[in-house]
């Protein structure tokens, strides 16, 4: 039984080889340690980043319940205006008026299509002070942001993995090259005094 599960384990069997040095062993070990930690780990933190992800989304939602959409008044057209970016040519900037929720009103640039009219009416989203926002994040948003949450977190573990078992190797290499130059110097040493 034992020499079964050395021949299809031999990672993880010390005696499966006899020529591994200790080294390989302690290597094949930590190693293997690695990716049971990660199979551990990435579900939990899985479920943390999401968390977090999820009540950092609901207080931003709880944030925006004050923000308010209001009418923004293009004061020239379209076509006068700035392309926002060279991949949206149909999206362009100009100046408008909008009305703050204090009864004021403000102005600055909106983002509207090529093809606005000075004078027209365009949704935007405004803070209590009155200033241009995005709308308010939807559920579907704070879905998305959970299950980004959750992949930055396994990602991230998988990359602290990573560069760990990279210098796990690195170091066992060196150690395993050093035993080797040992050796070849021993056996180099026996062979020359019997000449």
């Amino acid at each position: 039984m034992r020499k079964r599960l050395q021949r299809r384990a031999p990672l993880l069997c010390s005696g499966a080889n006899q020529l591994r040095r200790r080294i390989d062993k302690m290597e094949s070990v930590l190693l293997a340690g690695l990716a049971v930690g990660f199979l551990l780990g990435a579900p939990l933190l899985a479920l943390g980043g999401a968390q977090a992800a999820k009540a950092a989304a609901v207080s931003a939602q709880r944030q925006e319940k004050s923000w308010r959409q209001v009418s923004a008044v293009l004061q020239e057209s379209g076509g006068a205006g700035v392309t926002a970016a060279a991949g949206d040519g149909n999206v362009v900037w100009v100046a408008a008026r909008w009305p703050a929720p204090d009864g004021g009103t403000r102005t600055g640039v909106i983002a509207v299509n090529q093809n606005s009219r000075a004078g027209e009416r365009v949704p935007i989203w405004v803070t209590p002070s009155g200033e241009q926002t995005n709308p308010p994040l939807s559920g579907a948003e704070v879905g998305n942001r959970e299950v980004l949450g959750a992949s930055i977190a396994v990602l991230g573990l998988a990359v602290v993995i990573g560069a760990t078992a990279v210098v796990i190797r690195l170091a066992s290499n060196r150690r395993r090259m050093e035993a080797w130059a040992a050796d070849w110097t021993a056996a180099s040493a026996r062979w020359t005094s019997r000449h």
